[in-house]
Parts: structure tokens; sequence; C-alpha cells
């Protein structure tokens, strides 16, 4: 993990989730370990704390921590700074709504692992499916939770924040008749395997909410479908019923923005690094019979450093190590590049990373 001190923490999970998995006693519990991190250096960029550092918090455990550091020659009072922890259980607060993690390694679509955190309470009252249909891949839940209530989501906390993650739709009674096609879904509801897994992470909600486990796969019973009741049981009614709470489940990017400590409600508070943006004049350039220069200007909301890469057709034809944010910048396409090209199309794409390794890639045809 890499962590970073300011007003709030970055955390980047991906890529050490093997250690983290080794960091468990033998009834499976996650051991909770005091992580600690460097000042910042005097430019004010952020120093992290090395792999073999961490690797030796990892071996020695928990208790071991003060003793790793002095080992290291590190000096507690002085460079470093305790850090808040993130594990299963924890209450974060994500564009407004206070979500409880179930998962700090749960697999996403696209091979990454992901942070998979479940509505503490219900949002919203509405029908599993307002035709009847015990089967999510038909519901017309689903279909507004990746939809109209995915849009709103990504409005407050920005696009490509939540992870594509793949939905298990065995029946209560252990059919497999809905699971011959993939589901993929971005917003979702929890199964009842995975409400039994992370029990113990998952507050009792304030009324009835759904799962997205049929009853039974049999066409007899293809209307019902499973829910919790408010203490925690297990329950089953027609998929139509529109007075049963949602509890939407996300499976959030693994590098986030969390607070240090808790808020008034005893939650973190999540935020997110926005990706740089990039501004031309169009998205096209038009027909060009000569050398000709493309003007456009970088901005972060967050405020972070950033560079650019422009390319021509796929190759790198300049590079930019840092860039001013909003301020012009040119690329030129020069006479002789210019003869170069092969008539027809051609496109020009300008890549924005910012300090945090987001990226934004813009293309001008």
């Amino acid at each position: 993990m890499k962590y970073q001190i300011g007003d709030s923490l970055r955390i980047n999970i991906k890529g050490y989730t093997e250690d983290i998995a080794a960091n468990v006693d033998e009834d499976g519990n996650i051991n909770p370990i005091n992580l600690y991190i460097i000042d910042p250096a005097d430019d004010g960029r952020p120093r992290y704390i090395s792999e073999e550092v961490l690797d030796a918090i990892m071996q020695m455990g928990a208790d071991c921590y003060h003793s790793t550091f002095v080992e290291h020659g590190m000096n507690e009072e002085d460079d470093l700074v305790e850090i808040g922890e993130i594990i299963p259980g924890t209450t974060i607060e994500v564009g407004g709504i206070q979500m409880e993690i179930l998962d700090i390694t749960y697999p996403s679509t696209n091979g990454e692992k992901g942070i998979l955190c479940l509505a503490k309470d219900i949002l919203f009252e509405k029908a599993f499916d307002e035709d009847n249909c015990n089967n999510w891949l038909k519901s017309s839940l689903r279909k507004y939770l990746n939809g109209e209530y995915k849009n709103e989501i990504e409005s407050r906390i920005g696009e490509d924040a939540l992870m594509p993650f793949s939905r298990d739709l065995t029946s209560d009674d252990g059919m497999t008749d809905y699971c011959k096609e993939p589901c993929v879904d971005s917003v979702s509801l929890i199964s009842c395997d995975e409400y039994r897994t992370y029990r113990e992470h998952i507050s009792n909600k304030s009324d009835w909410w759904w799962t997205l486990t049929p009853w039974s796969c049999l066409a007899s019973y293809s209307y019902r479908e499973r829910f919790v009741y408010s203490d925690g049981s297990l329950g089953s009614s027609n998929a139509y019923n529109g007075s049963i709470g949602v509890s939407p489940a996300f499976s959030l990017l693994s590098t986030v923005t969390v607070s240090d400590t808790t808020d008034s409600d005893g939650a973190y508070t999540i935020e997110w690094n926005a990706a740089p943006t990039v501004t031309t004049a169009s998205d096209s350039s038009g027909d060009k019979n000569s050398a000709f220069s493309l003007d456009f200007v970088i901005n972060d909301a967050d405020g972070d450093a950033c560079s650019a890469v422009v390319k021509l057709d796929g190759t790198t034809k300049q590079t930019f190590a840092s860039v001013t944010l909003g301020a012009t910048n040119t690329f030129t396409v020069d006479n002789a590049t210019f003869r170069a090209l092969s008539a027809g199309s051609h496109t020009i794409q300008i890549v924005a990373t910012d300090s945090n390794s987001a990226s934004t890639t813009k293309t001008i045809t």
C-alpha cells in the first residue's frame, strides 16, 4: 500500500492484496496494522513507505510496528504520521451515501481488485421487477440502478469510479438457470451468499431490503425473490412488491482519497481524485494541406501537477514533462512531418496524466 498525507489520505490497495490477505488470524479475521508515513519533502511532494518497510511490518505483525520503524532508522515522533485504518466493517461516505466496506480485494471484470461496499441503510423503495420476474438479468430495478441511478452517482463521485463486477444469480435452492448468461453490473444488489459471507460487516436496516437471489428458477416460483428483514433474517416476496427497500452495492476503485478521522456520523469521508481535463478548440482539426499547430489547455480539479504526451497516429511526437494548469500548450506538425503523412485521415491524441496517475486522452481527427 502507498499512503500520502495532506488534508486527506490517499490509499492505493491495488498491488498489495496478497500481503493484506496473508495478514489474517486462524479464524480468517484481518489483523489491523497501524501504518505510518514519512512526512512530505520540502517541495511538498509526498514520500512513500518503502516496500522493504511494508514487508517487514507485514511479517512482524501489528504489535511490532514501532520497533520496525526504529530498526529502519526512522524517528516516530518527528518523521511519521499515524493514519486511520480502512478495513472491512468500516463505514465510509461515498457521494453523500454512508456505505459499509465488505471486501477490499473484490474482483472486477477488468482483472483489478475493487472495494465492495453496501449502503448502510435502504435508500429508497422500489419493485425488484415491475413485471414480477425474479431473474436479475431482466429486472427493472437492475435497469434503473445501472442507468439513471449510476449516472447520478457518477455525477457526484466522477465517471469511471465504479468498477464493473460479475454477479452470481444462483437461486436459493441451488439452481443455476439464470447463470447461463454473464451478468456484469456497475451498481447492484448483494446475493444471499454474499449476505451470509459478509454478515458481520452488514448493519441491520430500517426496513426490508432486496437481495438479487431468486427463491427458485422453477417456472412455478419465477415471481418469488429473496429479501432481508429489518432484523437481519431472510424472507421472500413477489418481485413486483414496490414496498421493499433498495440498498445498492458498489465495487469502488481501489485508489481513493480518505479522511484520516471519522465525521460526526462515524464515517470516513471518501473523495475521488479527478482525472485532468484536456480542452481544444474543436474535436476535429479539419482538412490540412500544410504544416499546422494545435493548441490545448490542461486543467485538474484537484490542482495536481500534470504532464502530457502528444501522439500522431499512435506514435509519440512530443512530451510535456510539466504543464501549467490553465495555460495554452502548442503542438506543431512541421513541414517535414506533414510531408511524411499519407493522404487520408489521421489522429492526434493528447494524453494528460496527473501526479496520482489519473489520465485523460483527448482525440482529435
